[in-house]
């Protein structure tokens, strides 16, 4: 669930449409008929048209709006885990007791401490997990997913494009990844591994971080990826969207 980019260069659909993703269905009266496929993609302003409408206005102002904020908990897939998150720590207990009244029953929400709002590899990252019910609070550093820390000017984005061909580049590389893309892989592995946590795959970080390792370098991922594409191509094809 996302969009274009509002407040950064590149957004999830930016980098996605990129990779020649085609993810829009046509309206809700004639939806779009999914296939089975690893994963799917909301894109948010086709379910929510009068977000849409501020797009232009919230890529003008030079920050971040409350509507950044609310983006997140407005999912229509209402999915029962989640990882999501917040570039304010303050925000991080709200957020994970919104979730649990929303009806979500494993999540993490997470702040990384340099504002960042995904788990940082730089450094420590603030979690608040929801487990049931349950909301706890801790830190998790890098290490604990067994992994070394890398500053983030080693992982700051580009263009879409250039985005999109680093993200080739390192889910085709199989067990070759260049060194140059290790800090990227490991910002990879962190946030993929509380995913695999968050929807029980993977018993712990470190598990995580083996299992998301694994569907790289086999090319699983990248696999994914293009059926996820070529699936969207075909269905709006077939809708006569296309």
């Amino acid at each position: 669930h996302g969009s274009r980019a509002s407040t950064s260069s590149s957004g999830s659909a930016d980098l996605l449409q990129s990779l020649g993703c085609y993810f829009a269905p046509p309206s809700v009266e004639t939806p779009l008929p999914i296939p089975r496929i690893p994963f799917t993609f909301i894109m948010a302003p086709q379910y929510h048209p009068a977000l849409a409408m501020i797009a232009p206005l919230r890529k003008a102002l030079p920050h971040r709006t409350m509507f950044n904020v609310l983006g997140p908990l407005i999912n229509p897939a209402r999915p029962r885990g989640m990882v999501l998150g917040v570039a304010e720590p303050e925000l991080g207990a709200p957020f994970a007791h919104s979730l649990e009244e929303g009806g979500v029953q494993r999540a993490f929400v997470v702040c990384g401490a340099e504002g960042l709002d995904e788990i940082s590899c730089a450094g420590e990252t603030h979690v608040w997990e929801l487990d049931n019910g349950v909301i706890t609070e801790r830190t998790v550093h890098p290490r604990d997913f067994g992994l070394e820390p890398h500053p983030l000017r080693e992982v700051s984005g580009g263009t879409p494009e250039e985005n999109a061909k680093t993200f080739q580049e390192l889910l085709r590389s199989g067990d070759d990844i260049p060194e140059r893309l290790k800090p990227v892989l490991d910002f990879v592995l962190m946030n993929a591994s509380a995913l695999l946590v968050v929807a029980g795959v993977a018993k712990d970080f470190k598990d995580g971080v083996a299992k998301a390792m694994e569907s790289v370098t086999s090319g699983k991922a990248w696999n994914a990826l293009e059926q996820f594409r070529d699936a969207g191509v075909a269905a709006a094809k077939s809708a006569g969207v296309q």
